[in-house]
């Protein structure tokens, strides 16, 4: 826990009682740090936030720089949001020899789950609302105070891939803009390009979209098919693997883990998230299968392009005296 060291901290984010300990807290919101603040920074870009923590001693309205003070005043938020998301559980309950336990009196009740679960709706969108505000911030609006950042692997790494914005991707598949699940969502993209796309239009020509300016039947070829096909398919795979859930018709990120979802999980509603993977998958490889057949109608414009041949698969003969059956 590096970027808060008071309660007074915590609660310019949130409305934690006066007399709560930051001993209590503590794990909950070193674990935020480590989860969401460094996975989203980089290890390089997160260590020069708390270098000036430091310097200000621990007073993040004391840090000189402005652009670095609002980036560690932004930081605070996503943890101490995030942080309390991840402890409200355990932060609920006392443990004693007697087992585990609530508080309950007449002036202080426990509340009602639904009170319980829009709270944690509540904290998790300030979280993640403040995630998408500092990765705005570094960005758009103060590029040239985070260097560290915008040369990271953790930034770098989305110029490897066909779709490089969670704009273009929101195109084709709603996340709402959000760069923090396009960056969730990037190692389900690149299984996607590797283990769908490349076979279907080989490794070299897809290479080549992905390098240089396209334009023409180039640019048409990816905005119209390549694109919505990877991000369909990556959006199947990402319910499949329960990385994100839906609100409103716009995917998030599904913070509360398979036991919750399992848990919470309607028979109707895994039919529901079903008929969706299937549709998602259908739209997807309709989108490659309509780019195969729109370069083939316009072959001139794509000279390096060459079909992959499907292999044929060995016609095997039934033997029953050398245990060889194929279907």
């Amino acid at each position: 826990m590096k970027l808060i060291t008071t309660i007074d901290e915590i609660q310019e984010s949130i409305p934690v009682l006066f007399t709560s300990s930051i001993d209590r807290v503590k794990p909950f919101i070193g674990s935020a740090e480590r989860n969401f603040l460094l996975a989203v920074l980089g290890r390089d870009q997160y260590q020069v936030l708390v270098d000036a923590y430091n310097e200000a001693d621990h007073n993040a309205d004391s840090i000189a720089d402005e652009e670095i003070k609002e980036a560690v005043k932004i930081s605070q938020r996503i943890i101490s949001n995030l942080g309390y998301l991840t402890g409200l559980p355990v932060l609920n309950v006392n443990f004693s020899d007697s087992g585990i336990t609530v508080t309950s009196n007449a002036e202080t009740k426990q509340a009602f789950k639904w009170q319980v679960d829009e709270v944690k709706a509540s904290i998790q969108e300030l979280g993640f609302t403040a995630i998408e505000e500092l990765l705005i911030y570094m960005e758009e609006y103060a590029p040239d105070k985070f260097p560290e950042y915008l040369n990271s692997t953790n930034y770098l790494k989305h110029q490897e891939y066909l779709i490089r914005s969670a704009a273009e991707f929101s195109e084709n598949f709603n996340i709402g803009g959000s760069r923090y699940i396009f960056k969730t969502l990037s190692y389900l993209m690149k299984r996607v390009e590797e283990q769908i796309v490349k076979k279907l239009y080989s490794p070299a020509f897809f290479e080549s979209l992905k390098s240089g300016d396209l334009s023409g039947k180039k640019l048409e070829l990816v905005t119209d098919y390549i694109a919505p096909g990877i991000a369909l398919l990556t959006g199947a795979k990402a319910v499949v693997e329960r990385v994100i859930t839906f609100k409103n018709g716009v995917a998030a990120v599904n913070i509360d883990g398979n036991y919750d979802s399992e848990k919470n999980n309607m028979s109707a509603t895994r039919e529901q998230v079903t008929l969706a993977v299937d549709q998602l998958n259908t739209d997807g490889n309709a989108f490659l299968q309509g780019g195969l057949q729109f370069i083939l109608d316009n072959v001139s414009d794509f000279p390096g392009f060459e079909p992959i041949v499907p292999r044929k698969k060995r016609n095997l003969p039934n033997s029953s005296d050398k245990g060889i059956y194929a279907a």
